[in-house]
């Protein structure tokens, strides 16, 4: 009876237990089933690593190596949950090499923002006191009177701070103007100072969030911020990070999952724009970064020399992540099958049921397959049985499986439902600056394909495209399409540069 309760839970299930193998670094989704003693040196490692850095005041730069599915992402979404030292920052792959500090930056207001522990006004809390220090030093005791009067003394009220100040806005210029000679502003970009304290102004608040993360904003709105331009160049990037930085209460922690999309999106060159910035992090800043990567493809980097050496030296490389054993492999199944007993009530006559220890065992020992490719399998295995309507206990040696064709049109649409999900995940990914950025590098790499393959669009001929790199500053220069008309050769130049749709 047992077997056959537990057999209905299965069939009957809204959803197979396995069917998301893949882990994704979204604060809004529960953290995936655990085994401890999976990659427990490497994890022990990065915690001891992280924590000693925010107690040293230094930093690091540690590096995680594993093959596709081993459990990278699986890691971070574990030190996010329990880390409390730092301040956990997610940066995406890096998709512009002339911009490295511009995109860190991005990721790092973002963290920050969606923080629960409200940086930006714990930083505005901590320039009002100073202020309010400041003031009674120097006998002015209406003024620190005044601000000690919007100070909540329990560090868990910050939102009593938030409304007691805007119910004074003549306070918001006081801090600004007396703060910023004080700490923790002092020495700071002057800047930030005035655009920091504007998030006390509720018809800024936006803007002075928008400016931080780096967004293009019209002559009208910087104005209002009290600014006089945009952040339109590393360096102001870079000044504002660490403005940032300093601010801060704990070390920004910045994760940087995927390097091999970096390097996949923008070669060796980029990579080593992207590592020429890391230093400059690491060397100025409090902070500790944690790079994930497939071991293929670092082990191509190092031998290639393409990243700088003053980086490679500062590289701690943990313990890389392996494959699961047999005994962490059926561990791995039975945490995704335990909800689904804890629901029903079913009770199998093994935790793993309907995989036995044995069927696990074997395919361990012949497939070495990685924790994904573990669950992937289960997955498929349990899906036919559902599709069958009968479970079929899997209790002989797993039989390896010769991989699946892919047709064309199916490899699409997985990596367009990829691409719906990232955005659905990233509120930050809808921003016009980076729609425009993914439109353009989409025409361009429809042009070059189409130049290559020699297959007309719409009757025309594609010849050659020149798609113009970032520059530094100012706007981008237009990609320029040669093209065969019945008429004759033309040249096309395409620009993507606003909300609305406009050729040239």
């Amino acid at each position: 009876m047992s077997a056959q309760k537990a057999d209905r839970a299965l069939l009957e299930a809204d959803h197979n237990p396995f069917a998301d193998p893949v882990v994704r670094l979204d604060p809004g989704l529960a953290l995936p089933p655990h085994v401890e003693t999976l990659h427990a040196a490497a994890r022990a490692e990065l915690h001891r690593a992280v924590d000693g850095v925010a107690s040293s005041g230094g930093a690091a730069m540690l590096l995680v190596v594993g093959e596709p599915g081993q459990g990278k992402t699986h890691e971070l979404c574990r030190l996010r949950a329990e880390l409390r030292s730092c301040q956990w920052i997610e940066v995406p792959p890096l998709k512009d090499a002339g911009a490295p500090f511009q995109h860190v930056l991005r990721y790092v207001a973002q963290g920050l923002l969606l923080g629960p522990h409200l940086f930006f006004w714990e930083a505005l809390r901590q320039v009002a006191r100073a202020v309010r220090d400041e003031a009674r030093h120097a006998g002015d005791e209406a003024t620190a009177e005044r601000i000690d009067a919007a100070l909540p003394h329990d560090p868990r009220f910050l939102q009593a701070f938030r409304t007691l100040v805007r119910e004074d806005p003549a306070l918001i210029d006081l801090l600004e103007k007396r703060g910023r000679t004080l700490p923790p502003l002092a020495g700071l970009d002057a800047d930030v100072a005035k655009v920091l304290c504007r998030i006390l102004d509720r018809d800024a608040e936006a803007l002075a969030l928008d400016w931080l993360r780096g967004a293009e904003l019209p002559d009208d709105e910087l104005f209002l911020l009290g600014v006089r331009r945009p952040l339109e160049s590393e360096e102001r990037c870079y000044e504002v990070l660490r403005a940032l930085a300093t601010l801060s209460v704990r070390p920004l922690l910045l994760c940087f999952d995927q390097l091999e999309s970096t390097r996949g999106h923008l070669g060796d060159a980029g990579a080593a724009a992207l590592f020429n910035a890391l230093m400059d992090l690491y060397q100025h800043l409090h902070v500790c970064i944690v790079l994930m990567c497939q071991g293929e493809v670092w082990g191509e980097l190092t031998n290639a020399k393409a990243l700088p050496l003053a980086a490679m030296q500062r590289i701690r490389r943990l313990p890389d992540l392996g494959g699961p054993t047999a005994v962490e492999a059926a561990r791995l199944v039975e945490a995704r099958l335990l909800p689904l007993w804890s629901r029903t009530g079913a009770r199998p006559p093994y935790a793993s049921y309907p995989f036995s220890p044995p069927w696990i065992a074997a395919l361990v020992n012949e497939v070495r397959p990685s924790v994904r490719q573990v669950l992937a399998r289960c997955g498929e295995e349990l899906d036919a049985m559902r599709a069958a309507g009968a479970i079929a206990e899997r209790s002989g040696p797993a039989a390896a499986r010769p991989p699946k064709k892919r047709e064309v049109a199916a490899v699409l649409a997985e990596e367009r439902a990829h691409k719906l999900r990232a955005a659905a995940e990233r509120a930050d990914l809808a921003t016009p600056p980076l729609r425009q950025e993914r439109l353009r590098n989409a025409i361009g790499h429809l042009l070059a394909g189409a130049a290559v393959s020699k297959r007309p669009i719409a009757g025309a001929h594609v010849r050659a495209v020149e798609v113009p790199p970032k520059p530094r500053s100012g706007q981008r220069a237009p990609m320029v399409a040669s093209v065969a008309l019945p008429q004759g050769e033309v040249r096309l130049a395409l620009e993507v540069h606003s909300d609305q749709a406009r050729g040239a």
